[in-house]
């Protein structure tokens, strides 16, 4: 298993177990895929972007992820307080999976906006990952 699926499967366990995120958004409501009818406000993984890191003794890769996350009603100001608490969670966060070191994860910037074609208000995150391999 690659890194990347390590690093997203950590990344997923990590959001959906935290009090303060699941108090914001309710339990169980961080997707990779949403399912029809969920009720907003919601947390998905988005793309990621993955690059070789390796060195001559080590194999490691670089990650470029993001984060979403959906709201309506009080909008903003929610979007804004569930980006707050996702960026505390990660803040904090260890990794050391089977499979994998986190060797660093670095925010590399977040907007909160309003999506007229959907409604909805849309907060984006986005992190910089590195991996190390564990043999």
């Amino acid at each position: 298993m690659t890194s990347a699926l390590l690093l997203q499967q950590w990344l997923f366990d990590n959001l959906s177990r935290q009090a303060k995120i699941s108090a914001l958004i309710g339990k169980d409501k961080v997707f990779d895929h949403v399912p029809t009818q969920t009720s907003f406000p919601y947390i998905t993984l988005g793309h990621s972007l993955i690059y070789d890191w390796s060195t001559s003794s080590d194999h490691g890769e670089e990650h470029f992820l993001t984060i979403h996350i959906w709201a309506k009603g009080t909008g903003r100001k929610q979007v804004l307080e569930i980006i707050s608490a996702v960026s505390d969670a990660l803040d904090v966060a260890e990794a050391e999976q089977a499979g994998f070191n986190l060797i660093n994860l670095t925010s590399m910037g977040m907007e909160a906006r309003y999506e007229d074609s959907r409604n909805t208000y849309h907060g984006v995150m986005r992190y910089r990952a590195v991996t190390e391999h564990i043999n």
